[in-house]
């Protein structure tokens, strides 16, 4: 399968998971309010270089892609 990523497309292969945690990040504004935002991964998938292989990013760990959404809450 591929992707397109920071403009140029590479092949993926999908990756199977287990949610382990989705927690909530949560900010106070200045204002009184507050937002509470929660990102839900859909996909995992990790990039292969131009050699079907693993591809790592510069800094020396794995390059993984993945789709997701975000809840948001606001009060306030």
């Amino acid at each position: 399968m591929k992707l397109t990523l920071n403009g140029k497309e590479q092949e993926v292969i999908e990756l199977d998971y287990e949610i382990k945690r989705e927690d909530w990040n949560e900010y106070i504004l200045l204002d009184g309010g507050s937002v509470r935002v929660r990102l839900l991964v859909s996909k995992i998938y990790r990039v292969l270089d131009d050699n079907g292989q693993p591809a790592w990013n510069e800094d020396g760990s794995p390059y993984f892609a993945i789709t997701s959404g975000n809840v948001v809450v606001s009060k306030g």
